[in-house]
Order: structure tokens, then sequence, then C-alpha cells
């Protein structure tokens, strides 16, 4: 159970993060018939911002592959987990959840 409590945990944090800026960001969870599945849509009206949120310490390509299919145009996308930031470009950053959930 611990993949899917820090899951819970991250998009909680999130959900806090957002309230307190008053971004007025709707979050959504997606999954297609096909099984292509992102943990966390912020979608801030006109920007959306998409996430992946892993429990491990080392960063794995297939982590960011739903992420890169379903994002479009200027959509920014996220793989957040516990490891030190790595390989980001601009369509993907890949970040330690702590840095992401730091104030803006």
């Amino acid at each position: 159970l611990y993949g899917p409590l820090f899951e819970n945990y991250v998009i909680s944090e999130i959900n806090k993060k957002e309230l307190h800026a008053r971004t007025g960001a709707d979050l959504y969870y997606y999954r297609t018939s096909n099984g292509v599945e992102v943990d966390l849509i912020v979608d801030r009206k006109p920007e959306r911002q998409f996430i992946e949120i892993k429990t491990s310490q080392t960063y794995r390509h297939e982590y960011a592959r739903s992420l890169l299919q379903l994002r479009s145009g200027n959509e920014q996308a996220f793989v957040l987990y516990k490891g030190k930031p790595a390989e980001s470009t601009p369509d993907l950053k890949v970040i330690n959840y702590k840095s992401y959930l730091e104030v803006e």
C-alpha cells in the first residue's frame, strides 16, 4: 500500500498548495479504456499540468510515457518522485516531490 498512500499524500499536499494560493485549480485523475493513466491533472484554466507520482528514488523513462502521450502544446508534464532532479526537458520536468510542493 506504500505507493498508493504516498500518491494520496502528494495529491493532498498539492490540493492544499492550490487552495492556499487561491489559483482556482481543479484536480483530476485520468485513465483511458486502454490503460493510459495520469495520476494528477492540475487544471488552472487555461494552463494545465500533467503529473505522475512515484515512490522510487531512481527515475525511469517509462514513468513519463503516459504524460507525454496525453499532454499537448505548451502543457507542462512532471514526474514527482523521491530522487534527485534528473533529465528535465522543456516538455518534461523530473523533480523531487518536495521541490514541487515548495511555495512559489
